[in-house]
């Protein structure tokens, strides 16, 4: 836990020394908190989308209608899986509710485009690292059977990520709701690439 802690506060730190050197020309800086919920899929063949959850921190810089937005979530993720039927002994079991879920560190670093004074555009690019390991379950026969821990690469699954990114939020005051979409340009097992949606709502500062 100390480990992913350190990482945290690593990327966040990291967000904001990039956005220094902006913030001295452009002007002012905020940062915000955030938290909502995640939407993840893959490309992969019989991948369903799945609900996990994220929170972060923020820093918005720059003046007037463009500005630079850097976050750092932590991001638990979860990809569903396609029912299937497995053949043991010559008797079918059916297999339900698969899920592998992750956990990742998740830096989208974009361009902020004020269209209106409460609505903003957001677009850029993204790095994901994964943290700990990864995690399946599955129900065999209508019965649950006990989570499986994997290291990234026993799982098939890459443990860095990037991508694109590009969102839509509402700025109300201190209160923040936004959205974006993400997907990956790095391909995994069966060349598979992660994609999904992230609804937050937060503070900014």
């Amino acid at each position: 836990m100390k480990n992913i802690f350190a990482k945290f506060l690593g990327i966040s730190a990291f967000g904001i020394v990039l956005s220094a050197p902006v913030a001295h020309a452009a002007g002012p800086v905020s940062f915000s908190l955030k938290g909502g919920a995640t939407m993840s899929s893959s490309s992969a063949a019989g991948s369903k989308m799945g609900i996990g959850f994220l929170g972060g921190l923020g820093v918005d810089v720059g003046a007037g209608p463009i500005g630079v937005q850097v976050d750092a979530f932590y991001a638990k993720r979860k990809i569903g899986v396609a029912d299937s039927t497995q053949t043991i002994a010559g008797q079918d079991f059916a297999i339900t509710n698969a899920s592998i879920s992750m956990t990742q560190l998740f830096v989208p670093i974009q361009l902020r485009f004020a269209l209106m004074p409460m609505l903003r555009l957001t677009a850029g690019g993204y790095f994901a690292s994964g943290l700990g390991k990864v995690s399946s379950s599955a129900s065999v026969a209508g019965i649950s059977l006990p989570a499986v821990e994997q290291e990234y690469a026993a799982a098939g699954i890459e443990k860095t990520d990037y991508g694109l990114i590009g969102g839509l939020g509402v700025a109300a005051g201190p209160l923040l709701v936004g959205g974006h979409y993400y997907y990956g340009l790095k391909k995994g097992a069966g060349n598979a690439k992660a994609s999904g949606f992230d609804l937050t709502i937060g503070f900014e500062f």
